[in-house]
């Protein structure tokens, strides 16, 4: 089959959105598929991207310069001239609320191709976001957000949290499937290592929304019970929110707990830094389904996270620990916990890794996703 997926953002950028696709299209591309990769020419900090077109690994990159821009991550291009030429079998748009998710159904009809959203997860909470991008949404589903998700064939939602808000939104439930975020095998393979190290391993853009003040603010009370420890942040950082943090470190003399190794491209590095960890946090404001927390969980790491939506459909009851969102207090006393007792929670480590092996694996998902395309 010719699949053409439509994106906001493509390689050479990098995050959980941008890999999700190039990930499910290069499993589609091993089973003999025509992969077609159609975004905007913008990076995430906003420069463009001059080669409009590129083959990587096997998969062809169109790029489209925007003609408008409505919000950070929000550009309209436009792309029907190129789709129409490549005539594809499937068009798989990506991020309800994007301008061409709107118009890939009416084209996917034209062309009598088949069409599938992925919605990843867009309810965010009110209260995280500015009034004028929740106004922007809300006129955005009253208008378009019935008609367009019903015009799909299908409807892919990356966790079941979202169901209550399809279905408010007029969907037709009958069309929606449950198809999560994946990772890569070779993190099932890698080989757990029980020795205790004392390390608490945090990976995320570090931003905001993860909410790392309240691991700073627990750290003291975790340190008094386990002077030993050390908080691993990894990632890419904002610098006013990075400066903001290292003032509170500072002023709290926590300089010789917190590392902050800086951003990690390198898969083989990343797990060995998690394989070198007795914990994973998470301690983000929301989370839609972080994959880091699958990465984790792979890899017989206990994982505690705040109480997000993604991190309740990931965890559970008993698939590693939750705590109250901002809690520090709750934080705190779940790593003492683990700490504590970590010997003793291979239970919860087997549960982890059996739910993230049968529901968060790239190639069962593209396997699932090409299933459904037939269909």
């Amino acid at each position: 089959m010719k699949i053409v997926f439509l994106t906001q953002f493509g390689p050479p950028n990098i995050g959980g959105d941008v890999m999700h696709v190039m990930w499910l299209a290069n499993e589609l591309k091993k089973k003999g598929h025509e992969i077609h990769i159609f975004c905007s020419n913008k990076s995430k900090d906003n420069k463009e991207i001059k080669r409009f077109t590129e083959v990587i690994d096997g998969i062809y990159i169109h790029r489209f310069r925007p003609f408008f821009k409505a919000a950070k991550t929000t550009f309209f291009w436009s792309f029907k001239k190129e789709l129409f030429k490549l005539k594809p079998d499937i068009i798989h748009a990506h991020f309800y609320r994007q301008y061409y998710a709107t118009i890939a159904p009416k084209y996917a009809k034209q062309l009598k191709a088949k069409s599938f959203l992925t919605t990843h997860a867009p309810f965010v909470e009110k209260e995280l976001r500015p009034f004028h991008v929740n106004l922007l949404a809300w006129i955005y589903d009253k208008i378009f957000g019935k008609r367009t998700l019903n015009a799909y064939n299908k409807i892919i939602a990356i966790s079941e949290w979202e169901y209550p808000y399809l279905k408010q939104l007029g969907m037709n439930m009958d069309k929606v499937i449950h198809l999560s975020n994946g990772i890569p095998e070779y993190f099932f393979e890698a080989k757990h290592n029980n020795k205790k190290t004392n390390n608490i391993f945090t990976v995320c853009h570090i931003n905001p929304i993860k909410n790392l003040e309240v691991l700073i603010r627990a750290a003291p009370i975790i340190i008094k019970e386990n002077p030993k420890v050390k908080f691993i942040i990894a990632g890419p950082a904002d610098e006013i929110y990075k400066m903001k943090l290292d003032s509170m470190i500072e002023s709290n003399n926590l300089n010789n707990y917190f590392i902050f190794p800086g951003p990690i491209f390198d898969q083989k590095k990343k797990i060995k830094m998690m394989l070198n960890s007795d914990i994973f946090a998470i301690t983000s404001w929301r989370e839609a389904i972080p994959t880091t927390i699958v990465e984790a969980q792979a890899l017989g790491k206990i994982t505690i996270s705040s109480r997000t939506q993604g991190g309740k459909e990931l965890i559970g009851e008993d698939r590693g620990f939750l705590f109250d969102i901002n809690n520090a207090n709750q934080l705190a006393e779940k790593v003492n916990y683990v700490l504590k007792n970590l010997n003793l929670l291979d239970n919860i480590r087997i549960r982890a890794r059996k739910y993230a092996e049968n529901n968060n694996s790239w190639p069962k998902i593209a396997e699932k996703l090409e299933k459904l395309y037939k269909e």
